[in-house]
């Protein structure tokens, strides 16, 4: 018995896909009267083949463009590929069996743009085959000289409104790429550690410390701030020949392996104004009041560096007249000014020998094992440092007010969805720094005076750049010299997808206007559906 009628999804839907082609079912009518609908993608990122994410996502996008078509609207539906960021590199790096960081500016370039050609044609394949109803002949990719010419626009445009400025600061750092990496290229992960119960001995005193507890001793030389509750209850307890001040509330739990004695309670304020000596490091430090800083919490105390953390980057904004320490180089190793311990990777080793050498000068209390949440690199999976480094910033922490404004003028759905903003956009803390250092990614189109370090930028109409091959325009700087250096750094890829919307819309001709996405659906064309089916039925007849 045979079942030639029976359906087989793998040969009936290529053959609905071939017609599709043919016929050109979804291509964009750039004549077209009716009322358009646009969806700006996003691109998928290229960093292997299609995997369920991608599948669920695209999917819901593509229920959107097919609902709009059969209500009358011509739907510019482009497809890109994003291929700038780190996940083309890590494949790329996998698949060729090389690092990217150890070859030339021209040829990792080289590399990956090679690769990208013989692999982008599969990947677009695959979101063929899941029956994207996209015009796949309008497409983009986020490397490409159309969107780094209109990337690099973004960032004039933005320079020019006062917005882009360079300078030091804290970023998040991935060690193992070695480049400044985005929130959004973060992963948790579930870690084991101690916590580490470290004395600080007083000034004024031969036997008395401040005891303070921390998961980052490895970086007790970049230390910066010793804090308490100014309002808090603190006890001086005695423990053999010392004297510790600890939380009032929490002591007893704390230490309750110790022989003690309770001496004195006193207030947070009687402990302020008074110096501390960071261990090992000898770093002097005033014990100061912090909003961050419950007495009833840990040990009361706590220990500020540069840059043990977000907390830590967050204390230093309270702070911005406190010079920040350079403790770590761009591979996450102790800088010189470590002394003994410089090159030892911070979190590894070098976190090791700091906490055997506070033992052995009895200065480390107790090691408490903890399993705690930690941010690591999405690509690299190591947990991320926050360096000082010098970086490209856009500044919006005075537009707030605005961002705040401009959300509540938008309709949710659903509607806890703009309480979800709003917080986010309170949470901000630092500008958005979108320098990254790496070879692969669209150049950030600036040069520098060797001599003074001032900033030159190229004029639109040189656009696209990369400033390491293309001269300055400007022959001689204002000091006099005629020597420039081109920015080596690149745009984060972030930076480029903030531009998505920019980059669909003018892949069409000028004439053709395609604006935001169109969210009413008034104006069905009820002809337009007919003819939609009138095509489908002359389908089923065909010989397919």
């Amino acid at each position: 018995m045979t079942f030639e009628n029976k359906y087989d999804a793998k040969v009936r839907e290529e053959q609905i896909r071939k017609f599709w082609e043919t016929e050109q079912i979804y291509k964009f009518d750039r004549k077209t009267t009716k009322p358009i609908f646009s969806i700006d993608t996003p691109p998928p990122t290229i960093s292997g083949r299609m995997h369920i994410g991608h599948a669920y996502s695209y999917s819901q996008q593509d229920f959107i463009a097919r609902y709009k078509k059969m209500n009358g609207f011509e739907v510019y539906f482009p497809f890109g590929t994003d291929d700038n960021g780190l996940a083309t590199e890590k494949l790329v790096q996998k698949d060729k069996k090389v690092d990217l960081r150890k070859v030339s500016r021209q040829e990792a370039v080289k590399i990956v743009l090679e690769y990208l050609e013989e692999e982008r044609p599969k990947f677009i394949a695959d979101w063929k085959t899941l029956a994207m109803s996209c015009d796949f002949d309008l497409k983009y990719s986020t490397i490409d000289k159309f969107s780094q010419k209109i990337s690099q626009e973004s960032f004039l445009e933005l320079v020019e409104k006062g917005f882009v400025e360079k300078r030091k600061g804290p970023v998040m750092w991935d060690r193992v790429f070695q480049t400044a990496i985005a929130q959004a290229e973060l992963e948790d992960k579930e870690l084991k550690s101690t916590l580490n119960y470290i004395k600080a001995k007083f000034t004024a005193s031969e036997n008395t410390y401040l005891v303070y507890a921390t998961t980052r001793p490895e970086l007790l030389f970049g230390c910066v701030g010793i804090n308490v509750e100014d309002n808090g209850k603190y006890v001086k307890i005695k423990v053999n020949n010392e004297f510790w001040i600890v939380g009032a509330n929490t002591y007893k739990e704390k230490f309750k392996e110790f022989k003690y004695e309770l001496i004195e309670e006193l207030t947070g304020k009687e402990i302020i104004g008074k110096t501390v000596i960071i261990p090992i490091s000898n770093i002097e430090v005033k014990v100061t009041h912090d909003i961050s800083v419950k007495a009833d919490f840990g040990t009361g105390v706590v220990y500020y560096c540069t840059y043990g953390g977000l907390d830590c980057v967050e204390w230093m904004a309270r702070y911005p007249h406190i010079e920040p320490i350079r403790v770590l180089d761009e591979a996450g190793k102790l800088t010189k000014i470590n002394g003994k311990y410089e090159g030892l990777i911070a979190s590894v080793d070098g976190r090791v020998k700091i906490l055997e050498d506070l033992k052995e000068i009895d200065m480390l209390i107790k090691k408490e094992p903890i399993t705690h949440i930690v941010n690591v690199g999405e690509r690299s999976g190591v947990e991320v440092e926050y360096i000082v480094s010098n970086q490209w910033y856009v500044k919006y922490l005075d537009k707030k007010e605005y961002f705040l404004d401009m959300a509540h003028k938008f309709k949710w759905t659903p509607e806890h969805m703009e309480s979800r903003i709003q917080n986010w956009i309170k949470g901000l803390n630092w500008d958005w720094g979108f320098s990254r250092q790496r070879h692969f990614g669209i150049p950030i189109p600036v040069w520098s005076c060797k001599e003074c370090s001032k900033i030159y930028y190229p004029t639109k109409d040189m656009l696209p750049i990369d400033p390491t091959y293309t001269k300055c325009p400007v022959s001689k700087c204002s000091c006099g010299s005629s020597e420039f250096i081109g920015e080596t750094d690149v745009f984060d890829t972030w930076f480029t997808s903030a531009s998505s919307a920019v980059i669909a819309s003018k892949l069409v001709d000028k004439q053709t206007k395609i604006k935001a996405i169109i969210f009413d659906v008034d104006g069905v064309l009820i002809d337009s559906v007919k003819m939609k089916e009138k095509v489908w039925d002359n389908f089923l007849k065909s010989k397919y």
